[in-house]
């Protein structure tokens, strides 16, 4: 699927619910679970708030901020671009354009602020209608441009990895390795990242990076989330400074068999709730049943921004379905009483025959000796 596909798609969902014009919003506050439905329909991520405006006859405008956003969207998407330092004022102009009898659907007003939904809210009136279900329904797959940077951000998030493999020593700290890290990503061309790290001897679970300074014996805990062209990728990673004992080997083993089981369960028309219990299966043979619910472990996976979320969390109350060009996240990260937390998890995208890693070399228990 490419973008023109998808934007005839929400046209026929509008034209389904009698709409004459989709006004989609973004904040400027981005999340990498958080849908962006500016991104979704016009395929750039602006740094300030930003609204798209979809007629009915296909005509697709897209307003960033800063004005001098302009310069970076033109040319990364077809629709037409405007800037403006006043949103506001912007808005008001398309709405006016639009015309009052005209009815419309907001897609996205949870993204802003209290102030700007509030006067959206009241500037759209009765003429308007929400249209989030409707819309993320018809975007819920990723575009073949999507999946090829998702690739690329998978690529440069084991880039970071490595760097960390070569800096993580006794005496380095866990901001200081983090840095490292994310500089890296940004030369390696991510526009944007995510990233948790932190080591301790027997950890809980994974927290942002900290003063803690490396010892020999501590596990290294690190997701890293970097974005390249608005897309996500995550890939999670455990590693342990110094020779790690036999246990840690062996347990780890049981996470990488665990995600080896969703890979193979995640299929075109599978649910959610039957690849949880197939990541969850050999856990609970093992014995570890009870550490395989919160707050031991919070999902099996989630779906990966800014654009679609989809499937959403792999929880095991999901009624999602498994849907070719899907990307997300498989991660059997959890809590062992005899070696603490630990960390296991690779993106994937979904095709017609099956799902493929997109992480290469896969996760790993890794020595840092």
């Amino acid at each position: 699927m490419n973008g023109e596909q998808r934007v005839r798609k929400v046209l026929a969902a509008m034209d389904r619910a009698g709409l004459d014009a989709l006004v989609a919003v973004s904040g400027d506050v981005h999340g990498f679970q958080q849908p962006n439905a500016v991104m979704l329909l016009a395929g750039f991520r602006a740094i300030g708030v930003s609204f798209a405006v979809l007629r009915r006859d296909g005509e697709l405008t897209l307003t960033v901020s800063p004005a001098w956003e302009t310069e970076r969207a033109d040319g990364a998407c077809a629709a037409r671009v405007d800037g403006a330092d006043d949103v506001r004022a912007a808005l008001a102009a398309s709405l006016a354009q639009i015309g009052s009898a005209a009815r419309l659907g907001v897609v996205g007003l949870d993204t802003l602020g209290y102030d700007e939904a509030r006067w959206l809210s009241q500037a759209l009136g009765e003429r308007s209608q929400r249209f989030d279900k409707e819309f993320l329904a018809q975007t819920r797959q990723k575009s073949a441009a999507e999946i090829r940077s998702a690739e690329r951000a998978t690529e440069v998030a084991v880039q970071g990895y490595e760097r960390l493999l070569e800096l993580a020593r006794p005496g380095v700290s866990e901001i200081d390795l983090a840095t490292d890290i994310c500089a890296e990503m940004a030369d390696a061309g991510a526009d944007d990242n995510f990233l948790m790290l932190s080591a301790a001897r027997h950890n809980r679970a994974v927290r942002p990076p900290g003063s803690h300074t490396l010892e020999t014996g501590d596990v290294i805990l690190c997701e890293i989330s970097p974005s390249v062209d608005g897309q996500f990728s995550q890939i999670c990673r455990t590693a342990m400074v110094g020779a790690a004992p036999e246990i840690f080997v062996e347990k780890y083993a049981l996470l990488q068999q665990s995600f080896q089981n969703g890979l193979q369960a995640a299929v075109p028309g599978a649910r959610v709730s039957d690849l949880v219990a197939a990541i969850n299966r050999n856990l609970v043979e093992a014995g570890y049943g009870e550490f395989c619910v919160p707050p031991h472990m919070r999902a099996r996976g989630h779906g990966l921004g800014f654009g679609s979320i989809e499937p959403g969390d792999l929880s095991a109350d999901s009624a999602a379905a498994i849907e070719p060009d899907m990307v997300f996240v498989i991660h059997p990260n959890q809590y062992l009483p005899e070696t603490g937390y630990m960390m296991c998890g690779d993106p994937v995208v979904v095709t017609e025959s099956g799902t493929r890693n997109l992480a290469e070399p896969p996760a790993s228990f890794d020595q840092i000796e």
